[in-house]
């Protein structure tokens, strides 16, 4: 990074640091992509973070829900936690990701000045053992400065786009499979419901045939 661009940075830094806000962004997670904000909670896609601003990012399992690496050691994941982001740019943060297993600590991972480039907030790939098992992953991290991808790189502020990663929960992750999340839970007594009035009516239609 050339020397106006530092300085640009510090200016950035120094100018908001003064005012810089911190979140509390707490997540329930359910399964099958279903999560809901904690009762208190910051809302991260009402929350716009400006460099200086900070967050602690919470995702906890429900109903004795799990994560389990299956893949091999050298697996990597992108991004495990990260959120995805309304602006185009790049991001230099620190940050620290825990995983934790029954309120004890399984995994951390810390990093000063990570970059972060485009619609991404939070981890870049993070490097998990085949065997780990995790019910809740907590992210603590600090925006130094965020720019614009246009050649100008001037300051933007950076938006989360949802609750869970910008690829969904772990298991989620097509283009990064390796983790998977059990138990699976079960259909909704109202998906139930639909579903036993389709075999009915196909029941019925077979019967009319």
């Amino acid at each position: 990074m050339n020397m106006n661009k530092w300085l640009l940075c510090f200016a950035v830094f120094a100018g908001t640091s003064a005012q810089a806000a911190s979140y509390n962004f707490d997540v329930n997670y359910f399964g099958n992509g279903n999560a809901m904000l904690v009762a208190g909670s910051d809302d991260p896609t009402a929350s716009t973070l400006v460099g200086g601003d900070d967050f602690n990012w919470t995702i906890t399992a429900q109903n004795d829900g799990e994560w389990l690496v299956v893949a091999p050691d050298s697996q990597g994941y992108f991004p495990l936690m990260a959120f995805g982001t309304q602006e185009d740019g790049k991001r230099n943060s620190d940050f620290t990701l825990t995983l934790k297993n029954n309120g004890s600590e399984v995994f951390s991972l810390s990093q000063t000045g990570s970059e972060q480039f485009f619609v991404h907030m939070g981890t870049n790939t993070v490097v998990l053992d085949s065997g780990l098992v995790f019910d809740q992953m907590l992210l603590n991290y600090t925006l130094n400065f965020a720019l614009s991808e246009d050649g100008l790189e001037q300051p933007i502020g950076s938006t989360p786009t949802g609750l869970l990663p910008i690829f969904g929960a772990p298991e989620q992750n097509e283009s990064f499979p390796g983790i998977i999340y059990s138990p699976v839970p079960e259909p909704t007594s109202g998906l139930l419901l639909l579903a036993g009035l389709a075999g009915l009516g196909w029941v019925a239609k077979k019967r009319r045939a």
